[in-house]
């Protein structure tokens, strides 16, 4: 060990932080972290939908969404010959 300006040990200053940043990539995220990485992907999504979607058709799908499930969803608009365009799909 060879001590520096009168006596004392040598010490990297970023240290600290280097073996925080280290350790803390390794951890599993948390529930915030989750949380602001979900809202991140749902404003992406919601960009892309309504880019692909007709306001009118956000707005009939909110209101079965209040009365009914999404196979009863589902099977109302199949039920109706409505259907997607391979456009207009997600996948």
């Amino acid at each position: 060990m060879q001590l520096v300006d009168g006596g004392r040990l040598p010490f990297e200053r970023n240290w600290f932080a280097t073996r925080v940043a280290e350790v803390k990539a390794t951890l599993p995220e948390t529930a915030r972290e989750r949380n602001e990485r979900l809202e991140i992907e749902l404003e992406a999504a919601c960009k892309t939908m309504s880019a692909k979607w007709h306001e009118d058709e956000i707005n009939t799908l909110y209101e079965m969404a209040e009365a009914y499930t999404l196979e009863q969803i589902a099977f109302r608009l199949k039920k109706r010959g409505y259907c997607r365009t391979q456009a207009s799909d997600l996948s």
